[in-house]
């Protein structure tokens, strides 16, 4: 199905652009802008912030990119508590918020959680938001189909990121965000971008075109003592890129098509007991989940390893398995 995907965002293609853009327009969100990755798109929604603060309020076990993406921009990072589901803790949240007023706080649902997201639309978060002058980014990359859902937001101090990179659908890169706030240094990328960009296109889609031929699967372990980290120091996964080319979109809007498509098929492995998942609220719609227990064919997603030490992580032990309805079975 990846290379379906990948061959129905090479003929959407031919549409020009602005096009691709409007099939993202939502209602009474801001218009829809794209960009290089996820990192990439928080990072610059940072830059683009730093004018009302320097202090970002992160969750305490998240990708280690997220918080490079904020010290990146020139922030010092505080981090929020979180229970054993994943849950923020919002009273934790609200403290550090009271002392520094104009913070920048980023909600990053995870493994199915809520994330807070239920409680942000509540009359009484969004005033303490506004007293505070809080801006509040919604990293939704695990979870594109909840970006494209959210009700009732205040645009006004909230933007939401989304990622296109083989979570919920199969990608080449690529952003979303719905944001009022204005990214005065945006631009579309370079030649040599759209050609390293085309050539991963090429290779991801005969890549997988011959995996699927042959039948070929790699044999996944679990390994407890190793983790999930990125050094952010080599393309395509450092800081310095902008927009989104046109491929990373029409790929994005083929996903976009196909998710009813990904979560029949993630239906079909519960039916089928392949996979033994923790169901958190959102489960469904998550491309990563916690496991009860990790079966033969299940392909592990490594805990997330600390901002700064790869070799540590505050949850070392924890259990989590790809769930995206495309390339989570061995």
């Amino acid at each position: 199905m990846k290379v379906i995907q990948y061959c129905i965002g090479f003929f959407l293609m031919i549409l020009p652009r602005s096009s691709l853009v409007k099939l993202f327009v939502l209602k009474n969100f801001p218009s829809p802008r794209f960009y290089f990755s996820g990192r990439v798109a928080i990072y610059r929604l940072a830059c683009a912030l730093r004018h009302s603060s320097t202090t970002a309020i992160v969750p305490e076990y998240i990708c280690n990119v997220v918080q490079r993406a904020f010290i990146e921009a020139g922030y010092n990072i505080i981090t929020y508590k979180c229970d054993d589901f994943f849950e923020p803790d919002m009273d934790h949240i609200k403290h550090i918020g009271n002392l520094y007023p104009s913070a920048i706080l980023c909600l990053a649902p995870i493994y199915g959680a809520d994330g807070g997201l239920s409680c942000i639309a509540s009359v009484s978060i969004q005033e303490w938001m506004a007293k505070n002058k809080i801006h509040l980014i919604l990293d939704l990359c695990q979870d594109f189909s909840r970006a494209i859902s959210c009700k009732n937001l205040n645009f006004t101090n909230i933007s939401i990121v989304t990622s296109f990179n083989n979570k919920t659908f199969p990608g080449l890169m690529g952003a979303l965000v719905y944001s009022s706030v204005n990214d005065a240094s945006y631009r579309l990328p370079s030649y040599s971008e759209n050609v390293k960009l085309s050539s991963m296109w090429c290779i991801n889609t005969i890549s997988n075109f011959l995996n699927s031929l042959l039948r070929f699967k790699t044999k996944s372990k679990i390994e407890f003592h190793r983790f999930d980290y990125s050094f952010c120091s080599s393309y395509p996964y450092t800081f310095k890129h902008s927009g989104a080319a046109k491929i990373q979109i029409a790929i994005g809007l083929a996903g976009k098509l196909l998710i009813p498509y990904y979560i029949r098929k993630k239906r079909s492995y519960l039916a089928k007991g392949l996979v033994d998942i923790i169901q958190t609220p959102h489960f469904l719609t998550a491309s990563v989940v916690m496991a009860s227990s990790v079966l033969n064919r299940n392909i592990i997603k490594r805990p997330y390893a600390l901002h700064g030490s790869h070799k540590e992580s505050l949850k070392p032990s924890l259990k989590t398995i790809y769930f995206r309805g495309y390339n989570d079975l061995l």
